[in-house]
């Protein structure tokens, strides 16, 4: 009898560790699937389907301009017509999502590498585009999820080494 409590119990651990994993897998995809639907509506400057993905009390930093903290969806959504309508109608976003950590079982925090192609930058001629990444918290609610704060930025590149002295 003890034997057949032990085997039954670790039936039960195994199947809860699977429907756990399954469970993970199938909310990673979901937030892939969320960001790869954002680069949607960014690449087709559609501000108002933006924001609709954002909560109530979403936070964005933009990683251009005076890096000032924008509150709720009509903030963002007034940002971003102001950025799209300076870029003309060729810029585009790629996320690609790096790592997804869980906080909890609706919660994650998300790093992504962005491509931003068509962008007018300053700068000099041929010079490279810079590197992006954005860090999310992205949550569940409702059975959908939801951009909670973001905060994309450039990365630059790291200065050349100096010349060894002779």
């Amino acid at each position: 009898m003890k034997n057949v409590i032990v085997a039954a119990l670790c039936l039960v651990s195994i199947s809860a560790f699977a429907t756990d994993k399954a469970a993970k897998v199938s909310k990673d995809d979901a937030i892939k699937a969320f960001m790869a639907s954002f680069d949607a509506t960014m690449t087709k400057h559609d501000a108002k389907a933006m924001a609709e993905m954002m909560s109530d009390d979403a936070t964005f930093v933009s990683p251009m301009g005076d890096g000032k903290v924008m509150k709720g969806k009509a903030e963002i959504e007034k940002a971003h017509e102001a950025m799209w309508a300076g870029n003309g109608k060729e810029m585009a976003t790629k996320h690609q999502v790096d790592n997804i950590r869980w906080i909890g079982k609706d919660h994650a925090l998300v790093d992504c590498t962005v491509a931003i192609t068509g962008m007018k930058m300053d700068g000099p001629a041929n010079a490279p585009a810079p590197t992006f990444h954005a860090t999310t918290l992205m949550m569940e609610k409702g059975g959908k999820w939801w951009m909670v704060d973001a905060r994309p930025y450039m990365v630059m590149p790291a200065p050349a080494a100096p010349a060894p002295k002779s």
